[in-house]
């Protein structure tokens, strides 16, 4: 593909251009003196994934809630432990 093709792609897009609206134009002034900065150096060594990890895990946010379906899950259970045979339903 040539330079042509992916410049003609990306003018027939029906997008909004937001860097022509007024929006696009506040947002830029407001950022304006920040926007071209270079990108902060780290003076810190980077998480090891598993670390990271823990921070996105999963947590309990009503705690007991599980406990509290679980205990209602046995009030109302149905015993499974009766097998039944076509003989069992016969008049």
């Amino acid at each position: 593909m040539s330079d042509d093709n992916r410049t003609l792609k990306t003018e027939n897009t029906t997008e909004p251009d937001y860097t022509v609206s007024a929006l696009g134009r506040s947002t830029a002034s407001k950022y304006a003196d920040i926007i071209d900065m270079p990108r902060p150096e780290m003076h810190h060594q980077r998480m090891d994934i598993l670390n990271r990890a823990k921070i996105f895990a999963p947590f309990d946010a009503l705690r007991g809630f599980n406990e509290e379906i679980k205990e209602v899950d046995k009030k109302t259970s149905v015993d499974t432990s009766e097998v039944y045979t076509d003989d069992d339903f016969s008049i």
